[in-house]
C-alpha cells in the first residue's frame, strides 16, 4: 500500500486543455438550463472562476428595484484525487529561512494563515510545518532535492480558505458532485442547499513541477499543496453537471430563506 506521500507525488492534474474542455462542458450545461450568464466566456479563457450559479431573481425587480446581477462563483476538480485545493510557493532566505513569500500571503491570506496553522509530528514532537522544515532542511544546497515532507491530518478548513481567497461559494467535484464551500462553508449565502463539503487532508511540501533552472540548481522551487484524503469525502446529495441536480439548484435559490 502506497503511504500517502508516495500517493502524493504519483497524482498528476490533467493537462490544460482537458481541464479547459470539462470547465467548457460544465458552463455549457449551465448556461444551457438559465444557470449561468450566457456571454460569460469560459474560465480558460479569463482567467476568472471557474463557472459561476445566477442567481434566479437577476433581472428582475424586488421591491421596485432591479436585481442586475447576483453570483454565486463556483470552483471545479476532475475528482477528490487528483485535484490540489490550495497552494502556494515556498522559498529560502538567509534571514527567514523557508517562509511564503510576501506577495503570496497578501494574495492568499486565508490559505496562508492555514498553512502556518499546519502541525508536523516527527520523533513524538510537534511543530509547525514551517518551523519542521526550516529545523530538518535548513539552507538549500546546490544540486539537492528536499525530501517530501506531509503535514499531521486535518479538516478541510484549508480547502475552503483557499475558496475564500478565490471568492469561491459553490465547488463541484466530477467524482463526488457539487457542495457549498468557500464563503458559504458555514452559512448558505445563496440558499443552494447544498450540503457543506467535508473531510480531512494535509498538506503536502514537493518539488515545483515546473521551476527555472536556477531554482533547479539551487533547489529552492518547493510548493505546499493541500489535497483531501478521496475516502474521507463522501457524495453528495446534488450534482449540477446533470439536468436534475442543476434545476434541483434552481429551484432551491428561487425559494425565500426562512
Amino acid at each position: 500500500m502506497k503511504t500517502f506521500l508516495e500517493y502524493i507525488r504519483s497524482m498528476n492534474e490533467s493537462d490544460t486543455s482537458d481541464a479547459f474542455k470539462r470547465e467548457k462542458d460544465l458552463s455549457d450545461h449551465l448556461k444551457k438550463h438559465g444557470a449561468m450568464d450566457k456571454d460569460t466566456e469560459a474560465a480558460g479563457s479569463t482567467g476568472g472562476n471557474d463557472f459561476h450559479i445566477q442567481h434566479p431573481t437577476t433581472g428582475k425587480k424586488v421591491a421596485g428595484k432591479e436585481i442586475k446581477s447576483i453570483r454565486a462563483e463556483g470552483e471545479m476538480k476532475k475528482s477528490v484525487g487528483t485535484g490540489k485545493f490550495g497552494s502556494v510557493a515556498l522559498r529560502h532566505d538567509p534571514k527567514k529561512g523557508w517562509h511564503i513569500p510576501e506577495k503570496t500571503q497578501r494574495d492568499k491570506p486565508e490559505f496562508t494563515k492555514q498553512v502556518h496553522a499546519a502541525k508536523v509530528t516527527s520523533g513524538g514532537v510537534t511543530r509547525s510545518l514551517l518551523d519542521h522544515l526550516n529545523h530538518h532542511w535548513g539552507p538549500s544546497k546546490e544540486g539537492v532535492n528536499h525530501p517530501g515532507v506531509t503535514s499531521d491530518t486535518t479538516d478541510m478548513s484549508p480547502a475552503h480558505a483557499y475558496m475564500q481567497d478565490h471568492n469561491v461559494h459553490v465547488v463541484h467535484i466530477g467524482d463526488r458532485g457539487t457542495f457549498r464551500a468557500g464563503h458559504s462553508k458555514t452559512k448558505d449565502h445563496h440558499n443552494t442547499g447544498l450540503s457543506e463539503l467535508t473531510g480531512t487532508g494535509r498538506f503536502s511540501v514537493s518539488s515545483e513541477r515546473k521551476r527555472t533552472p536556477e531554482q533547479q540548481k539551487a533547489g529552492t522551487g518547493m510548493q505546499i499543496n493541500f489535497r483531501p484524503h478521496p475516502n474521507s469525502v463522501e457524495k453528495s446529495h446534488t450534482d449540477i453537471s446533470t439536468d436534475e441536480g442543476v434545476k434541483k439548484l434552481k429551484s432551491n435559490m428561487s425559494k425565500k430563506k426562512k
